[in-house]
């Protein structure tokens, strides 16, 4: 025998498999329902007030348009923020530029712009290549010198110095002008060996110098 208690569970959740079936089956008829019916001369005004492209889409499009202004302002509630009362011609003319992105009317619009981006992403590529890539050789003093200045490969000593003593040699870096390594030398913290292996360029990128052309 099933208990009372049982039977109540099993009719609720039937009931709510029923309405998560059947809700979107209503929703969608009232919609219909809503869209199929004419919209009222005043809305039709207020419409072409305030979204002129009514006027000129075919006749097709403006039933649609009005059909989903029809729609739209059933389904939806408007709420006007700081004591502003939303009137009607509020709602079917927020309902109307809702109703736009439904049409697909920009669609051949959309196309355009996006060819046009990728003709502009492409010869854009190619200036970029053949005005500026192409040709582009590796200062290498200037680099080095870079290295040896920088105070950003401090963070690489922090496994090795620790960090307070790494932040101590930053901050006398950022004081003094100098190097990371020009103090790390003068204070011979590090050997010349040392200094090759922890800061290493190749190794701080983990740059694989195989994959590169000389």
């Amino acid at each position: 025998m099933i208990s009372s208690a049982a039977t109540a569970i099993i009719a609720l959740a039937l009931a709510f498999v029923a309405w998560l079936l059947l809700a979107p089956v209503l929703r969608a008829r009232r919609h219909r329902r809503a869209a199929a019916a004419p919209l009222a001369p005043s809305r039709v005004d207020a419409v072409e007030r305030n979204v002129p492209i009514r006027a000129q889409l075919p006749l097709g499009l403006r039933d649609r348009l009005d059909g989903l202004v029809a729609a739209f302002v059933a389904e939806k509630t408007f709420v006007g923020c700081n004591g502003l009362t939303v009137t009607d011609e509020m709602r079917v003319t927020i309902a109307a530029h809702a109703g736009q992105l439904q049409l697909n009317a920009y669609e051949p619009l959309a196309g355009i712009s996006i060819l046009e981006s990728q003709h502009l992403l492409y010869t854009t590529s190619q200036a970029l290549r053949t005005k500026c890539v192409d040709g582009i050789t590796v200062n290498e003093k200037v680099l080095a010198n870079y290295m040896e200045t920088t105070v950003g490969i401090v963070t690489a000593l922090n496994p090795v110095l620790g960090y307070e003593k790494a932040t101590e040699l930053a901050n006398e870096a950022y004081r003094s002008g100098k190097g990371i390594l020009e103090i790390i030398r003068e204070k011979k913290i590090l050997t010349e060996a040392q200094i090759a292996e922890l800061l290493d360029p190749s190794k701080l990128t983990n740059l694989d110098k195989s994959q590169y052309k000389k």
